[in-house]
């Protein structure tokens, strides 16, 4: 598996622990929002737009 097919085009922190991260898969295109909290709990979802559709970012 390739280690640079995704790439994290912004970051936002809360504090120390908290974050949340724009992550572009650079083979698609798709946009996806990653949470982080506490270092326990997080998760990742592809952004849509207001079709339903995801967001390609060429």
């Amino acid at each position: 598996m390739r280690n640079d097919r995704f790439e994290i085009v912004y970051t936002q922190k809360f504090n120390i622990s908290d974050r949340i991260d724009l992550i572009r898969d650079k083979e698609t295109g798709v946009t996806y929002l990653r949470s982080w909290f506490n270092n326990t709990a997080g998760g990742i979802i592809a952004i849509i737009d207001e079709d339903g559709k995801p967001v390609v970012t060429k």
